[in-house]
């Protein structure tokens, strides 16, 4: 199919509706027979559109279909002439700008003046048309400065680039760059970015309150810092309109920390935690924010004491550790043997943290507990039987959470073995107990896949007031698990009970509180009451 130009760099756009082909490509033949474009299209495009064509040179084109393969078909191909694009001119704080394209694969251009290094930022809204663009900033070389995908009509549609700086002097263009079927419009504004708020604060100098003071405008305020030095910040007081990162950055510029809010917000308190600086040289406590408006707060940083270190043996009795300042943590070590069996008991939180962390690290430094820690008066808590992993130097530590001081008490307990014994079924009673807490206790007994049994429990002893109770198949899986009551005159009787392994099964008794426990077990053939 031919059709003739009678213009140099004439522009055209094509539509192919209608597509019946599974599979066939459309192309635009140059004069002299060469390809100029090329488009796949099947029956799942409707339309198929190319994109806009400038035609370099006078003289007849040629449309032609290529049917894949042995697909058939038929399609209807449109060509549409695309105008010139539209232009227009914008001026960095000059207020806003409306422009848009009038037909199919036309762009719209709004340029202005740039110099290196100036810095502001670009404001889009109300989105018209019905085409998806690309819109943008692109530089005098014709690169993108910054651009956005975006769908029209959008009229709550509210687009803001950030800070931008300028990297070369000459004429930009605000671009509209449609990339599908339809018309486009937009408006812009171009507004400058004044130089960022700075000042300096001091570790241990007091709060310093800092702001931004125009839309893209970060704050920064600058401290020395040494590799090792131990601070933290606090963060109050937000002020303003904008969401913005707040934190600080080494001398590369790297984040230390930072966090991301939303202002205002007055009673917002964002406490860091202990920072370790790693690099010698200038900090910057930083705001940054992230969408259109201002953003301030008022920042603290303070230093932190070295770490509150001690020692605990164990069965050598309680110790009593706590932090002296904010940011601070304690530290504990003992000497433990791989096997070794004890417990801890934690107890009288004391401080103004509302919690805290604490834990038990491996001599290896990895984890081997790790639990929280209220400020309750009167708490406390028990570990049950530990046995220890390693060889070598294990440390409990305590980290308080937020702001203020925390302090615990500590002991380490060791627990002997378990206590264990024999019974027989119809063999007669046998009463079985823990001596110290974390022990656990356990009856053994042979028995044949199929064998009837009852089991009574009766007469607990002890301090305690319950403790799990059960019984375990010879492969080690549970045959039956349930829970022993102190109660005076307490016992209880199982159902009939059909065996279902051969081998030795094991009764147990595992107390989970700080005390003993104690119960007579008696396993019959006759049912038990």
């Amino acid at each position: 199919m031919p059709f003739a130009t009678t213009a140099a760099n004439q522009r055209v756009v094509m539509y192919v509706t209608a597509v019946t082909n599974p599979d066939a490509g459309v192309l635009i033949l140059n004069p002299d027979g060469s390809q100029h474009a090329y488009m796949g299209i099947n029956k799942g495009c409707n339309p198929c559109f190319m994109n806009v064509q400038t035609l370099a040179t006078v003289g007849t084109y040629t449309v032609w279909v290529n049917h894949h393969g042995t697909n058939a078909g038929s399609e209807a191909i449109q060509l549409n002439s695309v105008p010139a694009d539209v232009t227009g001119t914008i001026t960095v704080d000059g207020g806003t700008v409306t422009t848009t394209t009038t037909a199919t694969g036309q762009k719209a251009f709004l340029t202005f003046s740039g110099t290196a290094g100036q810095q502001l930022y670009m404001d889009t809204t109300n989105l018209t048309g019905t085409a998806f663009p690309d819109v943008g900033i692109l530089d005098p070389n014709g690169n993108w400065v910054t651009e956005y995908g975006a769908g029209a009509p959008n009229s709550s549609f509210n687009w803001y680039t950030g800070l931008l700086t300028l990297s070369l002097t000459g004429t930009y263009k605000v671009a509209i760059e449609p990339t599908n079927q339809g018309t486009f419009g937009a408006t812009f504004q171009l507004v400058t970015v004044p130089a960022d708020t700075t000042g300096t604060i001091t570790v241990d100098g007091g709060p310093v309150t800092t702001t931004t003071t125009a839309t893209g405008q970060k704050a920064f305020l600058t401290f020395s810092g040494a590799a090792g030095q131990r601070l933290y910040m606090d963060t109050t007081n937000l002020t303003g309109t904008a969401t913005a990162y707040f934190g600080i950055r080494d001398p590369n510029g790297n984040w230390v920390t930072n966090y991301r809010a939303g202002t205002p917000n007055s009673t917002f308190n964002w406490y860091t935690g202990l920072l370790t600086l790693s690099l010698t040289g200038t900090y910057k406590v930083a705001i940054e924010p992230t969408t259109m408006g201002m953003a301030g707060a008022t920042f603290q940083l303070v230093t932190v004491p070295t770490d509150v270190t001690g020692t605990i043996t164990v069965d050598g009795g309680p110790v009593t550790i706590g932090t002296n300042a904010t940011g601070e943590k304690t530290y504990l070590t003992f000497s433990g043997t791989a096997g070794q069996r004890l417990y801890m008991t934690l107890n009288n939180p004391t401080g103004t943290a509302t919690s805290a962390g604490v834990g038990v690290m491996n001599p290896s430094g990895s984890g081997f507990w790790s639990g929280s820690v209220p400020q309750t008066a009167g708490w406390s808590w028990y570990s049950g039987l530990w046995v220890l992993p390693q060889t070598g130097t294990y440390t409990i530590w305590l980290s308080p959470n937020g702001t203020g001081t925390f302090g615990l008490t500590y002991q380490l307990v060791t627990v002997p073995p378990d206590v264990t014994g024999t019974i027989a079924v119809d063999g007669g009673s046998v009463a079985i107990a823990t001596t110290a807490p974390g022990q656990r206790a356990y009856l053994t007994f042979t028995g044949t896949s199929s064998q009837k049994v009852y089991l009574l429990l009766n007469n607990p002893t002890g301090t305690l007031s319950s403790s799990p109770v059960g019984l375990l198949n010879p492969d080690g899986s549970t045959f039956f698990g349930g829970t022993a009551y102190s109660t005076i005159g307490w016992h209880w009787c199982s159902p009939l009970w059909t065996l279902n392994q051969n081998g030795t099964y094991k009764l147990y008794l595992t107390p989970s509180g700080l005390g003993t426990f104690g119960l007579t077990f008696t396993l019959t053939s006759a049912a038990c009451s």
